[in-house]
């Protein structure tokens, strides 16, 4: 819904932005229905609607950092894993 707005707002239609994000009118009528598209779809018509900074919203979080696993790793660093079980093989 987002990208409609922000579509409606700089007074493009959906034809001419689905000529400069070189996608299908049907894929961008997808995209914001939330009928279904994929990412390329999303990217392409972020891009061409001038609003990059709305991708780096989708970027993961970091990890917070916890001293406590860096020990605890440290500590099972010298382990070695478990061996897997050997089959029990058929007496001949």
């Amino acid at each position: 819904m987002a990208l409609r707005r922000r579509r409606v707002a700089s007074r493009i239609t959906r034809e001419a932005l689905a000529e400069r994000a070189n996608v299908s009118v049907g894929a961008l009528r997808n995209l914001e229905t939330g009928a279904g598209a994929n990412v390329t779809t999303l990217v392409r018509a972020v891009h061409a609607l001038g609003a990059d900074h709305w991708l780096t919203q989708l970027e993961p979080a970091p990890e917070p950092f916890s001293p406590l696993a860096v020990v605890e790793q440290a500590l099972h660093a010298d382990e070695r894993p478990p061996r897997p079980r050997a089959r029990a093989r058929r007496p001949r």
